[in-house]
């Protein structure tokens, strides 16, 4: 959840003006975790909203977790198995439509490889949505080949027609990939949207998705692709490894605080065993520190855990920039310490 909110922060703070829906479920193994990457999206995305005043995180594909995006209910586009059922990508509009009236209409124009032509035939179906920006269009090309009209060299054109600077100096392989290459790349974005306004739709909002990691949106933001949503489940971790974390308390009632067993003060405390050097500072630090009894010492008094903070306080004389270093007896549960 740690890592998922870390990557759907630096997704929203890399494309601020883009909404983003969490679609992982498909990527969970089981409720519990869907329950876990949600919010860990959820609070991603806040802060990306507070700091940098991003969209974020606007809501999610299922109703279980949308309460963690402020929803009562999930959203996100037809299905690819819609359109298979209904035969063509036009029918399979108007049965979602019909079944969903009161919700924008967001038509996915992958299916048969035609994205700009059922892009267009979409909006020509629904000019109204189209006209009043109710109406969008979802590419979700796989990588093994080029949205429909592109290739490298067509790539590369609409991407210095568009944004040059995004292709000049140097570009790693995968920014390369992410540039202009198969599947839902930038130049694929940039692509679409001529194109829709080429034919008078430039209201149609266009949504993207297929492996929108971190890496993939700083790509897309080097090349301003004119995108409106995505859709995403690559905030999850990707490796095993990358779920491990530890957080401690660092603030308490405003005064700032650190578990560090580097110290030494005058009372007796069997402390874990570190090869860490002390820190340096020309001041005696502010030590708390709980014995092997589980009694709690400020300096070398004594206090209730009650009197704690009100006498951090008094004596940081309401410093919030105090630093307060806490050891702890190794025989102690780490819990009871922070």
């Amino acid at each position: 959840s740690c890592v998922a909110a870390y990557n759907a922060y630096h997704m929203s703070i890399e494309l601020p003006e883009v909404g983003f829906i969490a679609m992982d479920a498909r990527h969970c193994a089981g409720t519990e975790m869907a329950e876990l990457m949600a919010y860990g999206a959820s609070v991603g995305s806040k802060k990306a909203i507070s700091k940098n005043g991003a969209k974020g995180f606007i809501g999610c594909a299922t109703d279980a977790t949308a309460h963690y995006f402020g929803m009562s209910h999930g959203m996100g586009t037809m299905p690819h198995a819609l359109i298979g059922y209904a035969g063509s990508t036009a029918r399979a509009a108007q049965l979602f439509h019909k079944t969903f009236p009161k919700r924008d209409l967001t038509v996915l124009v992958d299916y048969y490889g035609n994205e700009i032509d059922d892009a267009i035939s979409a909006a020509n179906a629904f000019p109204e949505l189209a006209k009043s920006g109710q109406l969008g269009v979802r590419i979700d090309t796989h990588g093994g080949r080029f949205v429909q009209g592109l290739d490298t060299q067509e790539s590369y054109a609409v991407l210095d027609r568009n944004v040059p600077d995004a292709i000049r100096g140097y570009r790693t392989e995968q920014e390369l990939k992410h540039l202009m290459g198969t599947g839902v790349s930038a130049a694929a974005i940039w692509h679409m949207h001529e194109q829709l306004n080429k034919a008078g739709f430039n209201n149609v909002k266009i949504v993207a998705s297929s492996g929108f990691s971190p890496d993939k949106c700083r790509v897309f933001s080097l090349a301003k692709a004119p995108v409106d949503v995505i859709g995403t489940g690559s905030y999850l971790p990707s490796n095993w490894s990358d779920t491990y974390a530890t957080a401690d308390i660092i603030s308490y009632n405003g005064v700032f605080m650190v578990s560090a067993p580097l110290l030494t003060v005058g009372v007796p405390v069997n402390l874990p065993e570190t090869n860490a050097d002390s820190l340096p500072d020309d001041n005696e630090p502010l030590t708390v520190t709980i014995n092997s009894k589980g009694e709690i010492f400020v300096q070398n008094t004594a206090v209730t855990y009650d009197g704690l903070v009100p006498k951090l306080l008094a004596i940081s004389k309401n410093r919030t920039d105090t630093r307060i270093y806490v050891r702890g007896d190794k025989n102690l549960n780490y819990g009871r310490v922070i």
